[in-house]
């Protein structure tokens, strides 16, 4: 069973969650989910939303989050942390659908 999130209780700017993309794309071919999931951290505080745009690699994820909080770790602000984190993975010959999937909302 999934565990519920409380979006009544404000967020620091120090809280970093992950949340997998809910429901799958092709449940949802808008996107609704993944807005109001996006919404929900924004209005709770959260000052950044990292979303991807489409089903990626759940090891090549796990390595672009790790490029990306160690570019936060250096208080480099968040689309600065994206660039840095897509162009390091670009530099290792990564294709696009590797790194081009993850989105900024909010704190750029």
């Amino acid at each position: 069973m999934g565990s519920a999130i409380d979006f009544s209780k404000k967020l620091t700017n120090k809280e970093r969650m992950q949340i997998p993309r809910q429901p799958m794309p092709e449940q949802d071919p808008e996107g609704k989910g993944l807005l109001a999931m996006q919404r929900a951290f924004l209005n709770t505080g959260s000052p950044a939303v990292i979303s991807t745009l489409w089903l990626r690699d759940d090891k090549a994820a796990a390595h672009f989050m790790e490029l990306f909080y160690r570019q936060l770790d250096r208080k480099v602000s968040f689309a600065d942390a994206l660039r840095a984190a897509q162009i390091h993975l670009l530099r290792e010959g990564q294709p696009p659908y590797v790194w081009a999937a993850f989105v900024l909302t909010g704190g750029y």
